[in-house]
Formats: structure tokens, C-alpha cells, sequence
């Protein structure tokens, strides 16, 4: 790089910014309980639950399991759409870009500390 000084900032600013951490993806919560922590109804829960907008719900093994991740999505939802007006499926396309995103914000942060490649500016 022709200023490795600036390369030297750069990596230190994406190394600032930590990409959120990923939520554990252990199952740990029962319907109620989650349902709870994220401040929707049940049935609320259970239809997110049914339209696959709950990808790590664990049900394989006696009642359903919800993970910390599982909680997090559910209030995303629930503030795009009574806070934000969000419809559902608008709702649904938001949260699943919102995913690329922070999975592209990891790769990246890998490959830069890494050292594999330049920073993209």
C-alpha cells in the first residue's frame, strides 16, 4: 500500500466499530418466556414462529426453545412494525438484509485482521 499509515487508521477504525457481536444461538427460552423478553403476545410469537421469520427456533426435542437471537429478531420486528409502521413482509426483507449486512461486517473484519487484503478504501 502506497501509505501505510492510513492503512494502519483504517484498520484501527474497522476494528473500532466490532460488528455486533452474534447473539448465542443456544436455545434457552420457553414461548412464554421469550415472548417476554421481546414484548410480543404468543400468538404473535407463534405466527412469526410458523412464517419462518424465526430461522433458529428449536422445537426438534420437546416444546419450543427460543435463543437469545431468536429474542433480538423478535424485538426488531416488533419496532419496524408499531414503532416504524413497517408492514410484515417489509419487515421480514429488512431483517434479512439487516443479516447480509452484520455477516459481510464479520468477513470483513476477519479478512482485515487477517491481514489478507487491503482495506476497501
Amino acid at each position: 500500500m502506497k501509505y501505510p499509515h492510513r492503512r494502519t487508521a483504517i484498520v484501527a477504525r474497522w476494528q473500532s466499530i466490532k460488528p455486533e457481536r452474534r447473539p448465542d444461538h443456544q436455545p434457552r427460552y420457553s414461548m412464554t418466556e421469550a415472548a417476554l423478553r421481546s414484548g410480543v403476545t404468543i400468538q404473535t410469537l407463534a405466527r412469526y414462529e410458523r412464517l419462518g421469520l424465526l430461522s433458529n427456533a428449536s422445537h426438534a426435542v420437546g416444546p419450543h426453545q427460543f435463543s437469545d437471537l431468536d429474542v433480538d429478531r423478535l424485538r426488531r420486528l416488533r419496532r419496524l412494525m408499531t414503532d416504524l409502521d413497517v408492514n410484515l413482509a417489509a419487515a421480514a426483507i429488512i431483517l434479512h438484509m439487516r443479516d447480509q449486512i452484520v455477516e459481510l461486517q464479520h468477513d470483513i473484519a476477519d479478512l482485515l485482521l487477517r491481514e489478507e487484503v487491503d482495506p476497501p478504501y
